[in-house]
């Protein structure tokens, strides 16, 4: 008699093929042929029950734990285990300005929350509405103006009432019907019963602060991308009663796609001071255009988030749990760096520092940097300052020397260089832009040997610039963080004076000075110093001689062309004209004798020619 049938095989090929070996062994199917007889279709109908019934259990176990489940519902599941909430949608966020006439002369006007405004993209219409009250400041008697944040969406109400509790758990389910809402702007309010006064009830992750009597209600993502309300049994926030009346606001908002939106007009008629304000009375101009918009949290996200999540308990304790929790606050965040003020230079210790690019553009308002360390305030250890910094782009720009086989194409030396410089911007673009992500130099210079047949080898090397615009009526200083060690000597700026006749150089002289020379003569002997180890460049009291708005770039040189991205130091691809192209068929030997006719002097040091 046969051995027992394997019960571990998932494929139905070898199932059914277990079942043949295991009837096969039984005496009472000697030398029966179960391909040839109506038993094969039995024995298919077999296999096919047993395969579903082991795929079902494998699927089942599977979905039981966070890293193998693959149905959003069971990740959700397991992530409430872990007191996550998923991302929900975000509104992306835009700023304008509103400027309005008022012959009655009030000392402001107050733009209401829920004030619409229209804009158009790609033939698509959305709404931008204001989710608090702003206002518009007196500028001159009768004359308002003012910024305001409009974030991408429109309110909408859902409406409920408590039906039933039984021992003192409510029954109801209180599930917003629409998907795509904004969960930052949910608002509950709650009437003892229709029509009376409503209380206004506050969302909370953090049960630490929250009494039986606290106005507390709680969120979470439920079935097909539905979010619920609930409240804590009168034990971890006030429990609302039978006949209790709840209302909810919310912002419906189309995410990713309310992203770089830059005309607005106002459609709302403004109410203030007991006065109408038609939207015709308003010129309404883009401040910024609308950035920071999301779609919800993927599952893959979640994986990732919520053990990350479940790990800082909802302190900031370490790096990691900084960048988890401004991550999971803050969505429109696309990367950020975090660092202890050991590491500052100067050092200042019982800080950490927080630098944090949007998912557009580079840079967050001002506005919108108060509110991240104003939450993470809430966050810090005991005896710990968190401040928020905008990031310091560092643009990296390549000087490289190409030889090319001439003979063994039709391209030009033009063409191939224009080649190179398109093809190395795209892949600097594409290595950088993302804190603690720096470039090796090794896949740089392989990279450039393999962009076309033609070429034979090259010299490289990387230059480091800051670009910046000073102030050209007030003495300033300025601090600016390279990241990488610099090489001495090797830091230089050059302008115009405002006459276009003077020639102005910054440069350093190698000890850690900086000086301004004016028409090769030295101006100032000391305009700031040069930590070369920090990679820190300071100008002091500087005053340029220039026009208004002018960029200046201040460039340096790496030690190492390993580069590294840390601290407010985010690189991105520089300037790629210093990238020469040299035909090897036509310069044969004196290949070196027109590297030196052609290249600056900066380039050469560079490259160590």
């Amino acid at each position: 008699m046969a051995s027992n049938i394997a019960v571990t095989e998932l494929d139905f090929a070898t199932i059914k093929q277990n079942i043949k070996t295991f009837l096969r062994g039984q005496s009472e199917f000697t030398d029966f042929d179960f391909d040839g007889s109506a038993i094969s279709v039995l024995i298919d109908a077999l296999a096919y029950a047993a395969h579903i019934t082991a795929v079902q259990a494998n699927m089942s176990f599977n979905e039981i734990f966070l890293d193998s489940a693959t149905l959003r519902n069971s990740v959700i599941s397991r992530a409430k285990e872990l007191n996550y909430l998923p991302r929900s949608e975000t509104a992306a966020q835009a700023t304008v300005n509103m400027v309005v006439a008022d012959v009655n002369d009030p000392s402001s006007i107050n733009v209401p929350k829920g004030t619409k405004f229209s804009s158009t993209i790609d033939n698509e219409t959305y709404i931008f509405s204001t989710v608090t009250d702003q206002v518009l400041a007196r500028v001159t008697a009768g004359n308002y103006a003012g910024d305001v944040t409009v974030y991408q969406g429109e309110y909408q109400q859902s409406t409920f009432t408590v039906t039933s509790i039984i021992d003192g758990v409510i029954q109801n389910k209180f599930v917003i019907q629409d998907t795509n809402i904004d969960t930052r702007f949910l608002t509950v309010d709650i009437e003892d019963t229709k029509g009376a006064s409503s209380f206004s009830w506050v969302i909370t992750d953090d049960i630490t602060d929250v009494s039986s009597a606290s106005l507390t209600f709680y969120l979470q993502e439920v079935e097909n991308e539905h979010f619920e309300i609930y409240f804590g049994a009168g034990l971890i926030g006030k429990q609302p009663v039978v006949g209790n009346y709840i209302t909810t606001d919310y912002l419906v908002t189309a995410g990713v796609d309310g992203n770089l939106v830059n005309n607005f007009t106002l459609i709302s008629t403004i109410s203030s001071n007991e006065v109408n304000y038609t939207p015709n009375l308003f010129t309404v101009t883009t401040v910024d255009k609308s950035f920071g918009g999301r779609a919800r949290e993927s599952i893959a996200e979640i994986k990732v988030m919520a053990p990350k999540y479940y790990e800082t308990q909802g302190r900031a304790v370490t790096v990691d749990d900084y960048k988890v929790i401004m991550l999971k606050q803050f969505p429109e965040i696309e990367t950020l760096s975090v660092w202890g003020g050991e590491e500052e230079i100067p050092a200042q210790f019982g800080k950490v520092f927080i630098s944090v690019k949007p998912i557009y553009g580079t840079t967050f308002p001002p506005t919108t940097l108060d509110e991240m360390e104003i939450y993470m305030q809430r966050k810090n250890i005991v005896g710990v300052t968190s401040e928020i910094v905008s990031p310091q782009l560092i643009y990296v720009n390549i000087i490289s020397v190409v030889k090319f086989d001439g003979q063994s194409t039709t391209q030009t030396e033009g063409q191939i260089r224009s080649l190179i410089q398109t093809t190395m911007f795209d892949y600097i673009d594409n290595q950088s832009e993302v804190f603690d992500q720096g470039i090796d130099f090794s896949p740089t210079i392989s990279k450039i040997d393999t962009i076309h047949d033609s070429i034979e080898s090259n010299i490289t090397a990387f230059s480091l610039s800051h670009k910046f615009i000073p102030s050209t009526t007030v003495n300033n200083d300025y601090q600016f963080d390279y990241a990488n060690v610099i090489d001495p000597s090797s830091v230089v700026s050059t302008w115009a004076g405002v006459d276009t006749t003077t020639a102005w150089e910054l440069k350093d002289d190698g000890l850690g000075i900086l000086h301004i020379y004016k028409d090769g003569i030295l101006f100032l002997s000391n305009a700031g110093g040069v930590d070369y180890a920090g990679g820190i460049i300071n100008l002091s009291n500087f005053l340029p001689d220039v026009a208004t708005n002018t960029t200046f770039s201040l460039t340096v040189s790496p030690i190492s062309n390993d580069l590294l991205s840390r601290r407010r130091a985010l690189l991105v691809a520089g300037d790629m004209t210093g990238i020469n192209v040299y035909d090897s068929s036509k310069v044969g030997g004196s290949f070196e004798a027109i590297l030196f006719n052609d290249l600056t002097d900066a380039q050469k040091a560079a490259l160590g020619l």
